[in-house]
Formats: C-alpha cells, sequence, structure tokens
C-alpha cells in the first residue's frame, strides 16, 4: 500500500494550486490578442475563477496597436480609427486586388487586417484576422478570429 492519498506504488500526484493559492490578491489578468473561444483561454478563465477579471488589450503588432477594449471581461474591441491607415481583405476572397476600408466592413463578416503607416512608408499584412461583431457609434467593433 502506498502513503496515504499516494499511488500503489508509494508516488504522490502533485496538489492541483488554484490561482488564488498562488497570488491571492490578483484582481485581473491582460489579454493580449488572445481567441476568447480558444480551449486555453477557457482554461485560464477556469483557473482564475470567477473574481479575476481579463482586460483584453485588443490587437496589435510591431506596427502599432490598432483597437482598444470597450468593457472589462469582454474580448470586444473597437478599432482605432486614426492609429494607421486600415485595409481589410474578406475572409473569404483570395489575394489582395480588393481591399475595402474601415466604412465598408459589414457586421458577421471576417476580415484580414492590413495596414499602412500613417507616413505611407509601410504596408504591413498583419496575418490577423478578426469578425466585425457590431459598431461603437459608427467604428466597428471586433473580436479575433482565428
Amino acid at each position: 500500500m502506498g502513503t496515504s492519498g499516494g499511488h500503489a506504488d508509494g508516488s504522490r500526484r502533485p496538489q492541483r494550486v488554484g490561482i488564488e493559492q498562488l497570488w491571492p490578491a490578483l484582481h485581473c489578468v491582460l489579454v493580449y490578442d488572445v481567441d476568447h473561444l480558444s480551449a486555453s483561454f477557457e482554461l485560464l478563465r477556469t483557473y482564475c475563477g470567477s473574481d479575476v477579471h481579463f482586460v483584453f488589450t485588443g490587437i496589435g503588432s510591431p506596427v502599432g496597436t490598432f483597437s482598444a477594449p470597450l468593457n472589462l471581461d469582454d474580448p470586444q474591441t473597437v478599432l482605432i480609427p486614426d492609429s494607421v491607415f486600415y485595409e481589410f481583405k474578406p475572409k473569404d476572397v483570395r489575394g489582395y486586388s480588393r481591399l475595402l476600408t474601415l466604412d465598408q466592413l459589414e457586421i458577421g463578416r471576417s476580415y484580414e487586417l492590413v495596414v499602412t503607416t500613417l507616413s505611407g512608408l509601410y504596408r504591413y499584412k498583419t496575418k490577423k484576422t478578426f469578425l466585425v461583431v457590431g459598431r461603437y457609434h459608427d467604428t466597428p467593433t471586433v473580436i479575433m478570429d482565428k
């Protein structure tokens, strides 16, 4: 027989420790570019419990930050209209010959983000795709779409 709470071979299973035991004063977690429906994110939510809030930082890349969060615990972010020049490739369209601008986006459709710096010096295919889920005033709100 093994030791109390152990296996028959005498080994012990590691005890599962919750986030609240490791960091009892943890109140929020910053979440960067995560698909809010992914299994790993749902696992993180489970480990953190209901007292820990999530702040989604929005969509970004080395070129800049493209969106900002609207609400705590909500993966929906609003695109920042004046941060770069935006172009959008519908996810279901091949090639980059027909790109759309911010005002042409439709709710319920997925797009790949293409940005140009405001100086016009650098154009960048981000390979980041997102789903348009609404509007904040006249600006599209989005969630990551993997």
